[in-house]
């Protein structure tokens, strides 16, 4: 291999370097760049291992392919200690060897030794902690982890820096909720909310809500429609804000372009009524028959409070298709009945 890097190191020089040799294209150019590119690739990967295998450190595992859900990586986490003497450099190594060791890791939960391990940083630090938190460019791992660790870690007095991160952090809206800093986060909340991001946690949602404010009911609408957790908006929302409720779950529902969206709010559309919607989850059914047993697990509920029939899904799909015209939905028991 070692040949063949030097002979297409040659072929590079002459290609970039002479003049009179890029005039003259060659269809195989293109070919040869590409491999380049990829051989470089493979060498400044082989390059970082050997690095990290002399420094004693186990080697990040490679990037995970589509499906991947691989969790914590246990066996190089066991390698990293904490520091003998926990001065604030040697904190931030040990918190950056954790989240270089999360790099690739693709499934979460709270009872991951991560957590554990950069809660021992502690309260005094947790500075540290929230600092990590803004280095995302490498994977979620240490975004994730840092945020179950300062969630637990946080104490009343670290109020001004909590809410110092939160506007570009809003995953510690748990925090706000815990100490109840609604009143004090209220300009950073309303402002978050106001900006329609794509998504916001459903904690700040909640949030929100706690403030009890008449005037935040449009705003939370607003994002219940246009943001991409409806279905957990939807959840928090619903039962404090009546008025254009309707309205904005079935705008919300036509926002619902993508499969996901559509199966998060098809359940919570038709039970406002709108009858596009619960004819996705029996067409849906109709078309996946058993194998998306997962999905019809999470509409059964729904579709026999909404239509008030037990039975098996081929019945059900046969039912719906023989009465669906007949149907008729009544708002005050929100439910589509037959007529008498």
């Amino acid at each position: 291999m070692h040949k063949w890097f030097l002979s297409c190191i040659g072929i590079f020089a002459m290609l970039c370097g002479a003049p009179d040799a890029r005039a003259q294209y060659d269809p195989r150019t293109n070919l040869i760049l590409e491999e380049l590119q990829h051989l470089r690739e493979a060498v400044d990967a082989l390059t970082r291992e050997v690095k990290e295998l002399r420094e004693g450190r186990p080697p990040v595992r490679p990037a995970p392919g589509p499906g991947d859900l691989r969790g914590s990586d246990h066996e190089a986490l066991a390698t990293v200690r904490f520091p003998e003497d926990p001065t604030p450099d040697a904190l931030r190594k040990y918190i950056r060897e954790i989240n270089r060791i999360s790099e690739n890791q693709r499934s979460f939960s709270p009872r991951d030794p991560q957590v554990d391990m950069l809660m021992r940083v502690g309260p005094d630090r947790l500075d540290f902690l929230l600092q990590s938190m803004d280095r995302r460019s490498r994977g979620l791992g240490g975004y994730y982890h840092a945020r179950e660790a300062i969630i637990q870690l946080a104490e009343d007095r670290h109020k001004d820096l909590i809410l110092e991160y939160l506007p570009h952090n809003h995953d510690l809206a748990p925090v706000i909720l815990r100490f109840g800093w609604e009143e004090e986060a209220k300009d950073i909340l309303m402002e978050g909310l106001a900006a329609m991001p794509d998504y916001l946690p459903r904690d700040w949602i909640r949030a929100v809500i706690h403030l009890d404010d008449p005037e935040t009911h449009p705003l939370l609408l607003a994002f219940l429609m246009h943001g991409r957790n409806k279905s957990q908006t939807y959840n928090v929302v619903s039962s404090h804000i009546t008025e254009g409720l309707d309205e904005a779950v079935e705008e919300a529902w036509r926002q619902s372009r993508q499969n996901w969206d559509r199966r998060q709010m098809a359940p919570i559309a038709a039970e406002h009524g709108i009858r596009e919607a619960l004819d996705y989850m029996i067409g849906e059914m109709a078309e996946t028959g058993s194998a998306d047993e997962r999905g019809m697990r999470e509409w059964r509920p729904t579709i026999i409070r909404l239509t008030g029939f037990i039975g098996t899904t081929p019945d059900l799909i046969q039912w719906y298709e023989k009465h669906r015209e007949q149907l008729e939905y009544e708002e005050e028991s929100r439910r589509y009945v037959l007529p008498e």
